[in-house]
């Protein structure tokens, strides 16, 4: 690296981000049950710069729970966005103290985000030629690139580190730095909830920026896009098109008072660091601290059962999932099939007749299985091919439907918003000797709710072989089991949220109101998401010596629970009365 000035600037939430799913399928607890996983890999990262680069200027920056101009422009922005895991959200301010014990500065602003303060300082540093880094893996910093300003990513094993600058801009996003904005106006960003122009993905929208330069010449000639159903989209779209070039542009005149010159890390505060990486249980840690400062003071030594050797540690850093950079529906190649008549059921349920297994997924009217009227079915054989089988909507005999949205949840569309659903006695008949089939082994996400739904229809389902939700728990208990964290933990995969699919408040819809375009996406996603997931956890399972506690107890458990929710418990309220009474 030159050995002129330099100004490396940390993006916090997203290294602490990367180290804590780096090592999600094999967390680092310590002796108290304490998951340390942001803070260790965190701390790796920041040690690597200051001993490696000497930086002459370096800041760790963080984002602020205050809501910024982004979210008074648009009150949506970040509403999707999935609750930071509880016990990632239990390290930050102990990430912290550990940055301060560096003396290495920490800045944040209220009501500004990180990349906003990021920008603003990379810009002011450019002014004077001095070169800046930004420590991070955030497609968004792209647009800040220049010939002064380049992303630092911390690279696999925790060694290599990859450069990016304006070159790698156009090679990785296929223009260059000041239109990385314009792209991402069109994509929108599902990640911050950021709209974009639906359906539009970036294989459709580099291609027209590269034409047209801009999302503004873009829509001054958009009537001679030759293809019709892209110009509907564009057209259809357009003030979602603009305001998202606003909520992604990154905000380079924050109202920040620090002197960049001032941002220096001073001597590091030895005895607490010592303190802090005992506490953690950070051992490896603290040798590299001897190995680098001339110390002497007496430390107590603590098990270091959950830090992983070298071999396991280079593993996890060499795995980059991050939030800022998951695929999702429309960024991956997919194939997902809606059955609307009596000869493409019948060649479904051919095929799924000769399968080892399928994934089987219901859409229901209800979260609860006794009080659900069936809106669909899924099914996913093979990963990125999946089938939605759309059932106009009755409920079962003597059935009564919950309030899963609100008032209106009692059913009043029948027909799953399009008149070609099929009726409900006619998919049963024809895939209830599959369903019943215990040599066709069936896999799903919870896969006690379908049963327990399906059994509403007469359908008593055989051969289950793998529940994902309860794979999750037996491979980590502490861990978020939802269909929705499974695919960003093992595929680094942003789903299609329930909210975004009936939307949220006023303008929320009933799920048999949702245009059945809009159903198949999200239910056939769901199976191949599934099938998905299973592929990556059978291994892990098998790798822990965890598969036979799930072939043997765990997932033959599942119709067995499903029987007895089905049955009831008897309780004798009497006799639970009096015993109240006496407590």
């Amino acid at each position: 690296m030159s050995s002129h000035e330099r100004l490396f600037l940390l993006d916090g939430m997203a290294l602490a981000y990367r180290a804590y799913f780096a090592f999600i399928s094999r967390p680092l607890i310590n002796s108290k049950g304490v998951n340390t996983s942001a803070i260790y890999g965190f701390v790796n990262t920041l040690m690597k710069i200051l001993e490696d680069e000497k930086p002459e200027h370096i800041a760790v920056v963080f984002d602020t729970k205050e809501p910024t101009f982004r979210h008074k422009k648009y009150a949506d922005y970040k509403a999707t966005r999935q609750k930071m895991p509880e016990d990632m959200a239990a390290q930050m301010e102990k990430l912290k103290e550990v940055v301060r014990a560096f003396n290495t500065p920490l800045v944040e602003l209220p009501g500004y985000e990180a990349d906003d303060i990021i920008g603003t300082l990379a810009r002011r540093a450019e002014k004077e030629k001095v070169a800046t880094y930004m420590v991070t893996g955030d497609k968004d910093f792209m647009q800040l690139i220049s010939p002064f300003i380049k992303m630092f990513k911390p690279g696999k094993s925790g060694n290599e580190v990859e450069i990016v600058d304006e070159s790698g801009v156009l090679e990785k996003f296929g223009v260059i730095p000041d239109k990385v904005i314009e792209v991402l106006g069109l994509i929108g960003d599902k990640s911050d909830n950021v709209p974009g122009v639906l359906g539009i993905g970036e294989k459709t929208a580099i291609p027209l920026i590269q034409e047209f330069g801009s999302i503004e010449d873009l829509y001054k000639h958009v009537d001679q896009i030759p293809q019709k159903g892209l110009r509907e989209k564009l057209i259809a779209n357009r003030d979602k098109a603009f305001l998202s070039k606003d909520l992604v542009t990154i905000d380079t005149d924050v109202p920040i008072e620090i002197d960049f010159h001032k941002l220096r890390s001073t001597a590091r505060d030895t005895t607490r660091l010592v303190k802090l990486f005992g506490e953690l249980e950070f051992n490896s840690l603290l040798s590299r601290l001897r190995d680098t400062e001339q110390f002497s003071v007496k430390t107590t030594p603590t098990p270091e059962a959950h830090t992983p050797p070298p071999a396991i540690v280079d593993e996890a850093l060499s795995f980059e999932p991050s939030e800022f950079e998951t695929t999702d529906i429309n960024s991956e190649v997919h194939d997902y099939h809606c059955v609307t008549t009596i000869e493409a059921l019948n060649d479904l349920c051919s095929k799924l007749a000769k399968a080892d297994r399928f994934v089987l997924d219901t859409e229901t009217t209800s979260r609860d299985p006794f009080h659900a009227g069936l809106v669909g079915l899924s099914f996913c054989e093979t990963p990125r091919d999946a089938y939605y089988v759309p059932v106009k909507t009755e409920l079962p005999s003597g059935q009564v439907a919950d309030e899963l949205f609100d008032q209106k949840d009692q059913i009043s569309a029948p027909h799953n918003n399009t008149a070609n659903a099929l009726e409900p006695r006619t998919v049963i008949a024809r895939l209830k000797l599959i369903l019943e089939n215990s040599d066709i082994r069936k896999i799903g996400q919870n896969i006690k709710f379908d049963l327990l739904v399906l059994r509403n229809y007469g359908v008593e389902v055989q051969g289950i072989e793998f529940d994902t939700m309860v794979a999750s728990y037996v491979l980590r208990a502490d861990g978020q089991h939802n269909l929705d964290s499974l695919a960003l933990e093992y595929l680094n995969y942003k789903m299609i949220s329930f909210d975004e699919l009936v939307g949220k408040g006023k303008k929320q819809k009933h799920i048999t109101e949702v245009p059945l375009d809009e159903m198949v996406n999200y239910s056939a996603e769901d199976a191949d998401i599934t099938m998905r997931v299973y592929e990556r956890q059978l291994p892990k399972l098998k790798e822990f010596q965890l598969i036979e506690l799930c072939k043997k107890v765990e997932f033959p458990l599942i119709p067995v629970l499903a029987r007895m929710e089905y049955a009831g418990i008897a309780l004798d309220v009497d006799y639970l009365g009096g015993m109240s009474k006496e407590l």
